[in-house]
C-alpha cells in the first residue's frame, strides 16, 4: 500500500494553526510518517484558522498560543463553544501556568510545550482524539435514553438577579439572607447562589467557605454540563441550597464569554428549581445577557445620591434593551427614618416599584457578616422580619407563591 492509499484512511484529521514557519515544519516532520494521522491544511493565523476550518472534517487543532489577529486563546474557546467535536492542543515556548491556565478554561484539551517531541506529540494527539470519541458516543447513547428515562420532560428553573450599579451598597449580605428565607418559606425548592461578579465576588465569606472548585471551572466543559457536574463544585449549604463562588483570580474574569453564560444558565435551569445570582457593580456583555434572561431583576439602592444615580442608569440600560415591565422591582437596604432621603423620593426618582425595605443597622449586620451567620440565625426581629417579608414578595413575583407579602 503506498504512502498516499494509506493517508486517505487516516483516522484523525489535523489542522495545524501555527504563526512560526520552522515550527510549522518541525510538526509537519514529527508527523510525516503517521499514518492514522492527516494534516488537512494549515494556516498561519488565528483569523484564518477560524475562516476555513470549518471547511474540513477536522478532529484535532494544533494552534500556537501566539497567533497574530485571533490568539490561539480565544481560537480555543470559540471553537469549544461552536465546534465541541474539534479537540484543540495549543502550543507555547514558555512554562508560564497562567497560559496553562487560561488555555485549559478556554477549552483546550491539551497543552504542549517547545520543543516537541515525537513521541509527546502523537501521545497527546491520540489521547485528546480519544476523549473526543467518547465523549461524543455518550453523548449519544445519552440522547437515545433520555427519553424512556425522562418521558422528554426539561426543568426550568427561575432565575433572579439582583443588581447594583455601585459597590457599598451590601449585595452579598442581602442575597445570602433572601436566598436563607426562601430556602425556610419553601423547604421543597433546589436553590443555586451563584457569584457572578467575577473578579471581586465575596458569597463565599459570609459562609466562611474557602472553595476549591469556582464557575470558571466549567467553562471547559461548558457543552458537557450536567447536574452532577454543577454538583462537582458546588459549595453545598445543606441539602437543597448550593453555592457556586466566583474566580479566585480576578484576570481570568474575560474568560467567561457570552456563549458561556447562556450555556451555564441552561444548565442552572435544568438543574435548580431556583437559581438566585450576584453581578458586578460593572457592566460586561454578560450581565446585559443576565438581564434579558432572568425572571426578576432586583435593582438594589441606598438611600444615598451616588447609589441612586447608579439606579438611575441601570434602569435605563433596562429599557433600552427593551424588557417587559414589571420584570425590574427595586430593593432599598439600609433604609433608616432619619435619613434626609427618603423611600418615597427614591420610588420617584426611578420610578419602578420598591419590593422592600432592609433597615440601616450597621453594628448587627457586621457581627453576623464576621460570623458568618445569617439574619433569621442571630439577628435581631427587625431585621429578619424585613428579609421575610421580602422573601414573601419575591415569592409572589416570580409564582412561588399565590398571595404577596404585605409592605
Amino acid at each position: 500500500m503506498s504512502s498516499e492509499e494509506r493517508r486517505t484512511e487516516a483516522e484523525v484529521k489535523i489542522f495545524l494553526a501555527i504563526a512560526n514557519p520552522s515550527s510549522l515544519n518541525e510538526i509537519l516532520h514529527l508527523l510525516k510518517d503517521e499514518i492514522n494521522f492527516e494534516v488537512v491544511n494549515s494556516v498561519l493565523d488565528g483569523e484564518s484558522c477560524l475562516k476555513e476550518i470549518v471547511s474540513y472534517q477536522v478532529d484535532v487543532l494544533i494552534a500556537e498560543l501566539g497567533l497574530p489577529k485571533i490568539s490561539g486563546i480565544k481560537v480555543a474557546e470559540y471553537l469549544s463553544l461552536e465546534c465541541p467535536s474539534i479537540s484543540t492542543i495549543i502550543l507555547a515556548d514558555n512554562g508560564n501556568l497562567d497560559f496553562f491556565r487560561r488555555a485549559m478554561r478556554a477549552g483546550a484539551r491539551e497543552f504542549l510545550m517547545f520543543p516537541l517531541s515525537k513521541i509527546e506529540l502523537v501521545s497527546t494527539i491520540n489521547k485528546v482524539y480519544q476523549l473526543t470519541q467518547k465523549r461524543q458516543r455518550k453523548a449519544r447513547s445519552l440522547l437515545v435514553e433520555q427519553p424512556s428515562k425522562h418521558s422528554g420532560f426539561i426543568k426550568s428553573g427561575k432565575l433572579i438577579s439582583i443588581f447594583s450599579g455601585k459597590g457599598g451598597t451590601g449585595k452579598s449580605f442581602v442575597i445570602a439572607n433572601l436566598a436563607g428565607q426562601i430556602r425556610k418559606f419553601y423547604p421543597e425548592l433546589n436553590i443555586a447562589l451563584v457569584d457572578l461578579d467575577l473578579q471581586f465576588g465575596d458569597l463565599a465569606c459570609l459562609y466562611n467557605l474557602q472553595p476549591k472548585k469556582t464557575l470558571i471551572d466549567l467553562i471547559p466543559i461548558i457543552n458537557e454540563l450536567s447536574s452532577a457536574k454543577l454538583k462537582s463544585i458546588a459549595c453545598s449549604l445543606d441539602s437543597q441550597m448550593d453555592l457556586f463562588v466566583s474566580s479566585a483570580h480576578p484576570e481570568l474574569v474575560e474568560l467567561l464569554s457570552s456563549q458561556h453564560l447562556k450555556k451555564l444558565l441552561s444548565a442552572f435551569r435544568n438543574g435548580y428549581d431556583l437559581i438566585i445570582a450576584n453581578t458586578a457593580a460593572f457592566f460586561r456583555e454578560v450581565h446585559l445577557d443576565l438581564m434579558e434572561q432572568s425572571d426578576l431583576l432586583i435593582l438594589l439602592t441606598n438611600p444615598e445620591i451616588t447609589a441612586i444615580k447608579a439606579g438611575i442608569q441601570l434602569k435605563n440600560i433596562y429599557q433600552r434593551l427593551g424588557l417587559k415591565d414589571g420584570k425590574l422591582v427595586c430593593l432599598i437596604n439600609k433604609a433608616a427614618s432619619w435619613s434626609d432621603i427618603k423611600v418615597k423620593e427614591i420610588a420617584n426618582s426611578l420610578k419602578i416599584e420598591i419590593i422592600g425595605e432592609i433597615p440601616f443597622m450597621p453594628t448587627e449586620v457586621l457581627r453576623l457578616i464576621n460570623a458568618g451567620r445569617l439574619a433569621l440565625d442571630l439577628g435581631p426581629r427587625r431585621l429578619a422580619e424585613s428579609f421575610e417579608k421580602l422573601a414573601k414578595q419575591v415569592g409572589y413575583k416570580i409564582a412561588l407563591s399565590k398571595e404577596g407579602g404585605s409592605q
